[in-house]
């Protein structure tokens, strides 16, 4: 059976929201300092020794999370008929990178989105 290597980066960004909708406190505009891990499956090394470096794969989440950073996610396109919910965001992250980290030897293999301390989404794709 041949090994696999997971590799995992994370990242923050705050930002807030208000879920529409919702029976309590969240339909009110509040913020999160989101956390966001990044997940990729490589099946090979390269000839430095590395599945992918860490360094490309913060940049990339880096990346997909500024657009997000210190923003009233409802007010963004991406979530303009959709509810910037936990869920919502993490195919937002998975979706947006896969563009960015697909090939021979990488996929990803899932996003986790936490919103605060013991509450968190993970999405993948079967």
């Amino acid at each position: 059976m041949a090994g696999v290597f997971d590799i995992s980066v994370t990242t923050l960004f705050s930002a807030a929201h208000a879920l529409a909708g919702y029976p309590g406190g969240c339909s009110q505009v509040h913020g999160h300092t989101w956390r966001v891990t990044l997940e990729v499956r490589c099946r090979k090394l390269d000839p430095l020794g590395m599945g992918m470096d860490f360094n490309a794969l913060e940049g990339a989440l880096q990346e997909a999370a500024a657009g997000l950073d210190h923003r009233m996610l409802n007010e963004l396109p991406e979530f303009a008929d959709k509810n910037p919910t936990a869920e919502n965001l993490a195919v937002y992250f998975f979706r947006t990178l896969g563009g960015k980290i697909r090939g021979d030897n990488a996929e990803i293999l899932r996003v986790r989105v936490q919103e605060g301390p013991g509450a968190e989404v993970c999405y993948h794709e079967e």
